[in-house]
């Protein structure tokens, strides 16, 4: 038998070439897809590292506010120019160079550096920046490429489209917050705080009392160097403060430190722990805190010879370093301590001055920690020592 054959399809002569056409015109559809995608990616994380780098150059600015240049007598703090917003816009070009160099972000100009004081104005209920201020408390950066020329948040395909770059314009503000109400440990988050209570009586100079610095009417002997990390025999117009640690348990008395307690739960920690590391989250949860507030009441705490040698050795590694110190309230008439607030010191000198006696000097410092609270009442008095750093939503 013979097989018919079926004769094949055939196209017409001028539908040719139509397949290779809808083809080609597919591959550009899929490419201008896939470079908008790509656009869209740039453009996202552009904006977003401009952002990182402008919170950052914020807060790095509103940290170089915080000298102990606050503490100072007015003479010496109001002497010369301005320097410490020149400073602050200094820092703040250093840290966006850093972030300029390994991204594609704008540059950040120095006109672009706003740093002022944020003053509560009761009348109208809000806060108002105050640029011509002394005492800046606050840095706004904004870190843009409009009017710009530079090739930040540049673009693929500027041939096809006609646009090189894209659009980026972020803004951050960082404050000094000086309200502070209390201090929370979180976790990996301690608070700096070291259980030895300075002499103090409210409103008085005493001899051998913290209140001899605030009145600059201690001796002015040493001042630590920020280049060389040591402490140097000058002066620096910050008085300092030179107190005893002894064995055994103590009252608070002029001249000397008070061991303290201020966490029942911390009796497996040496008081060398507590000293180095503060109160750590555990500690605070075991004893049932959620915020550490003063005025308090503690215990003194008794000290053994063993306690007073690994105490030693702590504070000679902390030469230096800042600390958070309570204040115990001499006129408190009791079996314990009153700690009635919390200031700042930077440990100078240790000595051990005898088997059972260690000499420290302190000097008045200005301390920042994430661990303390912001109150949210504007009117709430100030913290002379101890600030927040921290970024305006």
């Amino acid at each position: 038998m013979k097989r018919n054959r079926i004769p094949h399809a055939r196209f017409p002569a001028h539908r040719r070439g139509m397949l290779t056409a809808w083809s080609a015109l597919a591959l550009v559809a899929v490419g201008l897809c896939g470079m908008m995608a790509i656009n869209r990616g740039l453009i996202s994380h552009a904006r977003s590292k401009s952002q990182q780098c402008a919170d950052a150059v914020a807060l790095a600015a509103c940290r170089s506010l915080l000298s102990d240049d606050l503490l100072r007598s007015p003479h010496d703090f109001f002497s010369g120019p301005d320097w410490r917003v020149e400073r602050s816009r200094d820092e703040a070009l250093k840290v966006a160079e850093r972030h300029r160099n390994v991204r594609n972000i704008p540059t950040l100009d120095r006109d672009d550096i706003y740093v002022h004081q944020r003053l509560w104005n009761s009348e109208q209920r809000r806060y108002l920046p105050m640029t011509d201020s002394a005492f800046p408390n606050a840095v706004r950066v904004r870190i843009t490429n409009r009017n710009k020329r530079d090739w930040s948040a540049r673009l693929i395909g500027a041939g096809l489209s006609g646009i090189g770059r894209a659009e980026v314009d972020c803004a951050a503000t960082a404050c000094l917050h000086d309200q502070i109400c209390g201090y929370q440990a979180g976790r990996g988050l301690a608070i700096p705080l070291a259980p030895l209570a300075i002499p103090y009586v409210q409103g008085q100079a005493a001899a051998g009392t913290w209140g001899v610095t605030e009145d600059h009417r201690s001796a002015d002997l040493y001042r630590w160097d920020e280049v060389s990390r040591q402490v140097l025999e000058q002066p620096d117009d910050l008085c300092e403060l030179s107190l005893t640690i002894r064995k055994g348990a103590v009252s608070p008395v002029p001249g000397q430190l008070t061991p303290v307690e201020l966490c029942s739960s911390l009796h497996d920690r040496p008081i060398s722990d507590r000293t180095a590391h503060g109160l750590q989250h555990r500690d605070t949860t075991a004893a049932d805190w959620k915020q550490l507030t003063f005025p308090r009441t503690d215990r003194a705490w008794n000290l053994t010879s063993e306690d007073l040698d690994s105490l030693e050795s702590v504070l000679h590694d902390l030469v230096g370093q800042k600390r958070l110190f309570p204040l115990a309230d001499l006129a408190f008439a009791g079996s314990n301590v009153e700690l009635a607030e919390v200031v700042a010191a930077r440990i100078l000198v240790v000595d051990r001055s005898g088997n059972d006696e260690i000499r420290i000097v302190l000097q008045p410092t200005v301390i920042s920690t994430a661990a303390a609270v912001v109150c949210d009442d504007p009117n709430y008095p100030s913290n002379r020592y101890v600030r927040r750093i921290s970024l305006l939503r």
